[in-house]
């Protein structure tokens, strides 16, 4: 298996000039330092906490994969899985209901 190349020093600074961001404003909205965004943009950078760059992908509307390697996510086709097992672990699934339904009055 070839080792991915961390791109994040070519890809953050596109990224917040399309969305016409500043280091500073991003900060502001992550909590993660401007020092630590001003590192990830130096050549060869290699960010020391994933937590944080998670942050800034999320931020952003990007994959972690995207911003760490400039690599889009392929999309699943859901339908033509074939019963292949796509993820693996365990999983706790927890539905709420987020809208109650409200009652018809029979009062007329």
């Amino acid at each position: 298996m070839k080792k991915k190349e961390i791109v994040i020093s070519d890809v953050l600074p596109r990224l917040l000039k399309e969305r016409k961001l500043t280091a500073k404003k991003l900060s502001q909205a992550t909590s993660v330092s401007q020092s630590t965004l001003s590192t990830w943009t130096l050549p060869k950078a290699k960010p020391r906490n994933i937590e944080d760059v998670a942050t800034v992908a999320d931020f952003l509307g990007v994959s972690l994969n995207y911003l760490l390697f400039g690599e889009a996510d392929e999309p699943q086709d859901l339908q033509n899985l074939d019963g292949e097992i796509v993820l693996s672990g365990i999983y706790r699934l927890k539905l709420e209901r987020l809208i109650i339904p409200q009652k018809k009055s029979t009062k007329e």
